[in-house]
């Protein structure tokens, strides 16, 4: 494993592991949007979340989006949009496809 997979593995550990109730809440709000949209990224998950309910940094969103993709719920592809999220500055956000 290269040591800049190994070191975004050890960071998506920590966020999922200090917000677990928090991703929890994400990924049932990605669930409900994959089952509505085709396509989307994790900024429509993200506004999808109450306003209570988001985390300062919209990183965090890369824990819920792997568990979604492990359960076999999201795939992604080969494609990105820019984000719409003020605080991402316009940064690539990859598409992803629904499985539901």
């Amino acid at each position: 494993m290269k040591q800049g997979d190994f070191l975004r593995d050890q960071a998506l550990d920590r966020v999922e592991t200090a917000n677990k109730s928090w991703v929890d809440t994400a990924v049932t709000v990605g669930r409900a949007v994959a089952s509505t949209m085709a396509e989307f990224t994790s900024d429509d998950i993200w506004n999808a979340l109450d306003e209570a309910n988001r985390p300062r940094e919209p990183r965090a969103m890369g824990p819920v989006m792997m568990r979604l993709q492990r359960a076999g719920v999201i795939r992604p592809t080969d494609r990105v949009k820019k984000s719409a999220l003020p605080q991402c500055h316009s940064r690539p956000k990859r598409v992803w496809r629904s499985m539901l």
